[in-house]
Parts: C-alpha cells; structure tokens; sequence
C-alpha cells in the first residue's frame, strides 16, 4: 500500500493518542510512506501548540520533535513547487480546505499521478478525508470515526 501521510496522522506516531497503534501498523505495512516537505514545519508547529494550550508539556514535546527528526529521513518526502502550490489553491477555493491541507491533498494526487498506482491518503481531518475520497484517493481510516 501507497500511503500519504498529512500530520494530523503522522503526529499521532509520536504523541500518544488512541490511534497510536493503529498508525503505527499502517506505517509499518506501508510499501512506500510520502509525505510532503512542508510537514516537518507543520509538525513542529502542532507541537508547540500543544505546549501553549498546555495540552502537552514541553519536555514531551521536545521528545516528540526528537524522534521525528530522527524518522524524517525514513520518510520519502515530496518538494514544493509553485505548480504543486497552484494547484493546491485551487483545490483550496474549491473544497474549503485550509492552506496546509490543500497541500497536502495536492500532494498526494501528484504522487499518486506519478506512481500511476493507488495512494491511500492517512488522515485525521474530517474534510481532508472526505475531499481526498471525492477527488479519488483512498482513505485512511477506512471509515470515520
């Protein structure tokens, strides 16, 4: 399985969540693991979030952030370029996605374009995961919750 990762599902790899091991089974079972530049500062940015509304406290955070860090390179991950941003615009206008999500649905449908295969887009967001389906990608999880 072709599997994209946006960091509402990448994230739950390094903060303990209910679907931790769930995430964790979809990225070992994965042929190929994507995701797109831009996510390494998304990741930061949530985990600093977490620690402002004090949701996570710093020092588990910086953990976090760590062991990313580390996986990173594991990760086979897809450059920005301004077609890749036009078109994540577009997508953006057209589903209400916010920035970050309408570049990381464009990214997957331009992953999945180049493999000529399936990507199964992972997901935490309630509109990304419908919009990935309405647009041709498969889903994960399978069903929302």
């Amino acid at each position: 399985m072709n599997v994209y990762f946006d960091t509402s599902a990448l994230i739950k790899r390094y903060i303990r969540e209910p679907q931790t091991p769930q995430v964790q089974e979809v990225i070992d079972s994965a042929t190929r693991s994507v995701t797109v530049i831009t996510t390494k500062a998304e990741m930061a940015g949530a985990l600093g979030r977490a620690v402002r509304a004090q949701r996570l406290p710093s020092g588990i955070a910086r953990g976090a952030w760590e062991l990313f860090c580390r996986h990173w390179p594991t990760l086979h991950r897809v450059q920005v370029a301004e077609a890749l941003v036009t078109h994540a615009g577009e997508l953006a206008l057209m589903y209400g996605l916010r920035g970050y999500d309408a570049v990381h649905l464009a990214t997957a449908l331009y992953w999945q374009t180049l493999l000529g295969m399936p990507v199964t887009m992972v997901t935490y967001d309630r509109l990304l995961w419908h919009t990935s389906q309405t647009v041709g990608l498969k889903v994960w999880p399978q069903t929302w919750l």
